[in-house]
């Protein structure tokens, strides 16, 4: 029998740990099977509590004599208390939360056995599926979108990370109606297309994209996920806010890397057997600093998020009905006013990536919505690269401002394109 035990809380990203034995330990001693940090979980006691299977689905939780208590639905334990299920524990005043689950190895189970079985929303909702608890002894929550989250996953073999994506089962709720199913299926498939585009490109071995080797699930019933490399490592938002001003060399060595990773996706073939068709050449859609990590170990920046992906021949793009799939500060004008896709799409992004990293944060174009936004591109109202950074390379400023023109021909061609004048810019930078 497998058992998750989850851990939520102010300050603190919910984690699931998952065991096979039947008694485990919470408390800041390291001697803990689950140890808090004093830190940031001052309420619990260095032996706080201990949760104990008793088999047969039954949970009991036993308060260790700690400082500030054990809450189970809001009222204080005294010694020992019986798990039910979506019971509400509380580790201290105000501290953590916890939540128990169990999953059966190879058994039927009984209509007393769900008691315990369904997750709380602490829990990572395939914690316990297949052979996931054999593989991974813990998981935590590192980020969340509209559509999917992603959480990374420790192996207990190497003890080293992995990270996995899945589309949040409540937006494939909806439902029996056609409409509903209809849109549960264009959800599951435009997140199986992302997995098996990132998959294709990555084993190509292109550097700047993320790989996946793992793509399971099923849609109609309510979950899909991909196991993908994990990168340790910040976004290119999140580097832009911490350090407000990067130097051209380590901009240009970024964008120059993203770039290539667009080469590589503009200009990839292959042959999709189940339609007999050639397909040729993926633009990303959705290039932007967020979906830009750059690895600690190497300074490499990595590509991610094809989940809007579209196909320049051989496919149809997936878009739902009146679903907006596209960040409109980072879009081409000719997509938004036309949905014209191309790879002059994705360079857009790139450009205008360059822009806020070479500003600061700052957008080219003024404008408090999308309409005002095309406005000032229309009528070419760019605020000079130079107006938020005084010394700088001015064929590099040039260049960008260059990419941000509202006509596409007067715009650099290329992704190669990019790449060589990246390259050049940044020994530029290096030579001083």
């Amino acid at each position: 029998m497998h058992i998750g035990i989850a851990v939520s809380g102010k300050n603190r990203a919910p984690t699931t740990y998952v065991f096979d034995q039947p008694e485990i330990s919470l408390g800041r001693s390291s001697r803990n099977d689950i140890v808090f940090d004093p830190v940031i979980d001052g309420a619990v006691s260095r032996c706080h509590a201990v949760v104990k299977c008793l088999g047969e689905g039954r949970f009991v939780l036993e308060d260790l004599g700690s400082t500030q208590g054990t809450f189970v639905n809001n009222h204080r334990i005294k010694g020992s208390v019986s798990l039910s299920s979506r019971d509400s524990i509380v580790l201290g005043v105000d501290g953590p939360r916890v939540s128990v689950s169990f999953e059966r190895d190879n058994e039927s189970t009984t209509e007393s056995d769900e008691l315990l079985r369904a997750p709380s929303a602490a829990h990572f909702p395939l914690a316990l599926y297949g052979d996931f608890p054999s593989r991974y002894s813990v998981f935590q929550k590192i980020g969340e979108g509209g559509y999917g989250q992603v959480w990374r996953a420790r192996r207990r073999d190497t003890e080293t990370w992995d990270a996995i994506k899945f589309l949040r089962p409540e937006l494939l709720i909806g439902g029996s109606s056609s409409s509903s199913m209809v849109r549960i299926d264009t959800l599951g498939e435009r997140f199986r297309r992302e997995a098996e585009v990132t998959r294709m490109l990555s084993r190509e071995g292109i550097r700047g994209i993320v790989r996946v080797d793992e793509v399971g699930g099923d849609s109609r019933e309510g979950f899909l996920y991909m196991v993908m490399e994990y990168i340790e490592g910040e976004s290119l938002d999140e580097i832009v806010m911490r350090r407000r001003e990067l130097h051209e060399e380590a901009i240009c060595r970024y964008l120059g890397q993203v770039a290539g990773a667009l080469h590589a996706a503009h200009d990839f073939e292959w042959q999709d057997e189940s339609a007999n068709t050639r397909m040729r050449g993926i633009v990303h859609r959705d290039v932007k600093p967020s979906n830009i990590l750059v690895r600690k170990s190497d300074d490499q920046a990595i590509l991610c998020d094809f989940g809007i992906a579209a196909l320049q021949e051989g496919g149809e793009r997936l878009t739902l009905p009146q679903m907006r799939v596209f960040t409109y500060k980072f879009t081409a004008p000719e997509v938004l006013l036309e949905n014209i896709i191309t790879p002059a799409t994705d360079l857009w992004g790139l450009a205008v990536t360059a822009y806020v990293l070479l500003t600061g944060g700052f957008f080219p174009y003024g404008g408090m919505g999308m309409g005002e936004t095309l406005k000032a591109i229309e009528e070419r109202n760019l605020i000079p690269v130079k107006s938020y950074r005084g010394r700088m390379n001015e064929d590099l400023s040039a260049f960008v401002e260059s990419a941000l023109d509202p006509l596409p021909e007067k715009r650099p061609p290329t992704a190669e394109a990019w790449m060589k004048a990246m390259k050049r810019f940044e020994q530029e930078a290096v030579a001083g």
